[in-house]
């Protein structure tokens, strides 16, 4: 077989509308982390139609700006976008490419020969940020506000003792892959290094570096909250909640645990700016929040890796 992709780098298929756009030339399967080529999503969002898509990337895109859609189908051939809610599973589909509305990597930078326990809590505190905003540049992905810490901190890295091992978790550009940020950050060795020389950091200039990056994957809604659909648009406020909680939470994964250890609780939505958690049972419904990122019980799994040599 084919790789899924692969058909549109033959002249003979440019003009397929599926072949427009950036498509990703991987074997089926997710070992490029992130999209999945050669598997879908279902079923649709309920009220929203398949459409015309400039390629994955634009069809990944089109997902991030709809409310409720957690996951993404587009069909290389036929060049349609399908969009899907967070309860949507995957299925093997030779002709698709998918995934969630971002994709996340946790890149992890190694600075040999810089040793964490010489650097002063102040050097610490500051290195955080700096390096989150040197991931950002050498990466291509935007604004250092697109990398956090593994506790989910905006805007910073999570830093771990020995050799200096800073890891960032960074949001993905539509339409870039897992393997295509580790190549990226492997490659950047040199300026993230001349970073920590630039922040005076002892044993900088003398650092071996050496990098990896690996598929961090969330069914978050991001931008949107659940409310009990027994309060939503004007429905009757005197009406019985079969469950609802509200708790302090430090991040969307420690909300989304809480969700997990309580049986009554079917959705969840994190508030960072105020650190605080609501647990929902199964009668919600979404709607616009901006400072909020909801999301269900427990995310599908993504699809399994490709299996080395074949299509998935």
């Amino acid at each position: 077989n084919r790789p899924v992709g692969a058909l549109c780098l033959d002249a003979s298929f440019a003009h397929l509308p599926g072949c427009g756009g950036n498509v990703q030339v991987l074997r089926a399967g997710s070992a490029g982390g992130c999209p999945y080529p050669g598997f879908a999503y279902g079923p649709p969002m309920a009220g929203v139609a398949p459409s015309p898509a400039n390629g994955a990337s634009a069809c990944q895109s089109r997902c991030r700006t709809t409310l409720g859609c957690a996951f993404f189908s587009f069909w290389l051939l036929e060049g349609d976008c399908v969009l899907q809610g967070p309860e949507a599973q995957w299925s093997s589909s030779s002709g698709a490419v998918s995934g969630p509305a971002a994709c996340f990597a946790d890149v992890q930078a190694h600075f040999r020969h810089v040793v964490f326990d010489a650097l002063t809590p102040l050097q610490l505190q500051a290195l955080r940020p700096h390096l989150a905003a040197a991931f950002a540049t050498a990466l291509s992905v935007g604004r250092a506000t697109e990398v956090q810490a593994l506790d989910g901190t905006v805007g910073e890295v999570s830093l771990a003792k020995g050799s200096l091992i800073a890891t960032g978790r960074v949001l993905l550009p539509a339409g870039r892959s897992v393997a295509d940020v580790e190549a990226a950050a492997q490659a950047a060795g040199p300026t993230l290094v001349a970073s920590l020389v630039a922040a005076n950091v002892p044993g900088a200039s003398d650092a071996g570096f050496e990098a990896t990056a690996r598929p961090f994957f969330a069914c978050f809604l991001v931008g949107a909250s659940y409310v009990e659909s027994a309060f939503a648009d004007g429905a009757n406020p005197m009406a019985e909640v079969p469950f609802s909680d509200s708790s302090s939470a430090k991040s969307l994964a420690e909300c989304q645990a809480k969700c997990v250890a309580v049986p009554a609780c079917f959705h969840f939505t994190f508030w960072r700016g105020q650190q605080r958690c609501s647990l929902l049972g199964n009668d919600v419904t979404l709607r616009p929040d901006a400072g909020a990122a909801a999301g269900p019980r427990a995310c599908t799994p993504p699809p399994p890796p490709a299996r080395p040599g074949g299509s998935g």
